[in-house]
């Protein structure tokens, strides 16, 4: 799991190996401390796979689908500021040799601080989680000490993950798999397991009804496993779908590396990401996941049934 390229960033030397990774989060962290000697930002961390280089209490590293997620708390969103937020985010592309891309979050301090207030920010808390949790690698003062989330909930939230899934998947359904959005919203079926799973178990565990003991985000193996787990025990059809979509993934690591090593034209390559993008299957495990979490977090009665069964209330002209 995670990117799918689109075959002229494979022929111009654009997929990342683990030294290019290793050199981003470095150059990362150097530039990160400078800037906050400066007075430019007030601290800022690297989460996900890529901290379980830094990081030994972290439980994974990256592969050459992972991407480099950090954080960035900035001092003000003055021109001096901003400008030396877009030097760190060169540095990580020259040191990987542009394979790594830095798209830091970035906020001002007393945006995080605020965020229990509506509309300071747009991080849920089950994202919080992820920015909070113990496998991140700071540098300076740790935001995780005085960043807050919005006191809304989680059903709320849950669903306005749901939607903003739905939209970006559905978006991306008519775009043919050689073109950039269509690479992406092959990327976004893959995803779909792991990316609706962990939210899952996220709102879970704040709700306590998942036990939150090892749990960490960047696990993927942990976080399939505790999805089928808490929403689909004893259910083989929501399971079956997952599994589909994992060999699907798993499809894509071989055409990956078949590409990679020349074996496949741009023709073949793209023929076979077609062939990998079974839309259908997607949305009919987003629709699964929703329901099972809906009854867990509340199960208002419009949620009950997967949107895929639902009868339009309004007039086709």
């Amino acid at each position: 799991m995670g990117r799918v390229f689109q075959y002229s960033e494979i022929e111009a030397g654009l997929v990342p190996e683990l030294a290019d990774f290793q050199a981003a989060a470095d150059a990362f962290s150097a530039q990160c401390s400078d800037a906050i000697e400066q007075g430019h930002i007030d601290g800022a961390f690297i989460y996900g796979s890529v901290a379980g280089m830094l990081n030994a209490s972290a439980r994974a590293i990256p592969n050459r689908r992972s991407d480099m997620d950090c954080f960035i708390v900035i001092t003000d969103y003055d021109t001096a500021s901003l400008a030396t937020l877009r030097g760190i985010a060169r540095s990580v592309e020259d040191a990987s040799n542009q394979t790594v891309v830095a798209q830091p979050i970035v906020y001002r301090r007393d945006q995080l601080a605020n965020g229990h207030i509506p509309g300071a920010h747009e991080m849920d808390p089950m994202f919080g989680t992820d920015l909070t949790g113990s496998g991140r690698f700071v540098i300076g003062e740790d935001p995780a000490e005085y960043m807050r989330f919005p006191n809304i909930p989680l059903f709320d939230a849950y669903n306005s993950f749901v939607a903003q899934k739905r939209r970006k998947l559905h978006n991306g359904l008519a775009q043919e798999p050689e073109t950039e959005e269509g690479v992406r919203t092959v990327q976004r079926f893959l995803e779909l397991p792991v990316s609706m799973g962990r939210k899952a178990v996220q709102a879970l565990i704040l709700e306590e009804q998942c036990d939150e003991d090892g749990f960490w985000a960047a696990d993927k193996k942990q976080v399939l496993e505790m999805t089928i787990q808490a929403l689909f025990s004893g259910e083989d059809h929501p399971a079956k779908l997952m599994e589909r979509i994992l060999g699907y993934d798993k499809q894509y690591n071989d055409l990956l590396s078949q590409a990679l090593s020349g074996q496949l034209t741009q023709a073949e390559y793209t023929a076979a990401l077609r062939n990998l993008a079974d839309y259908k299957t997607g949305i009919e495990w987003l629709d699964y996941v929703h329901k099972a979490i809906s009854m867990k977090l509340g199960n208002p009665e419009d949620v009950v049934r997967p949107w895929s069964q639902r009868t339009p209330t309004s007039e086709t002209v």
